[in-house]
């Protein structure tokens, strides 16, 4: 399994139903290609694993600021105009607390600025959601069935016509993909 890889060889196999090997190093590249088409721009926009980033954002003013997905799991540092904010013991105290989608400060702001906000931090999921993996085993499935009618919509096998669709993927993949798609803050 390569890094990225939102599903495993085994999950695909029982998916698909397939009791020999003799597909694994096929299926291994789909897992590894639909993995990053899915985690790309034109569906995600993120790496959906738990990794460290080093963000330099720009401050608003406020005293919120909106990250959306992946999700936050922790914040290492924060520091707005050259000075560090520490984490606030409580939640009364003053200092900066964090959900999945946004950090807060209390008793600071994030100063208008370009760049002026530096966040180590860490996003994205510990294991890759339920529902993700599944529009990821589905579409895996479509790409691995298309291979023998590439290029093709429609053929007549015994006497009867078959038509093949042409969507890019099914309606119930983009559904969940919709649902995890990264949307720029307002």
């Amino acid at each position: 399994m390569a890094a990225g890889d939102l599903t495993t060889l085994s999950n695909l196999r029982a998916w698909l139903n397939l009791t020999t090997d003799a597909a694994d190093t096929l299926l291994a590249r789909l897992i590894t290609a639909v993995s990053a088409f899915i985690q790309g721009p034109e569906a995600l926009g993120y790496q959906v694993p738990s990794q460290n980033y080093s963000l330099v954002l720009n401050g608003h003013g406020g005293d919120v600021l909106v990250l959306g997905r992946p999700p936050l799991t922790a914040v290492a540092s924060l520091v707005i105009d050259g000075v560090t904010i520490l984490p606030a013991s409580t939640s009364t105290a003053y200092g900066y607390r964090f959900s999945p989608s946004a950090v807060w400060l209390k008793g600071y702001v994030f100063t208008r600025g370009r760049g002026n906000v530096e966040l180590a931090c860490t996003r994205g999921y510990a294991a890759t959601p339920a529902d993700l993996e599944q529009a990821a085993l589905e579409l895996i499935g479509v790409r691995f069935k298309e291979r023998d009618h590439i290029g093709q919509d429609a053929a007549t096998m015994s006497g009867q016509n078959i038509t093949f669709s042409t969507r890019d993927m099914p309606a119930s993949v983009k559904t969940v993909l919709q649902a995890y798609k990264k949307v720029a803050p307002v």
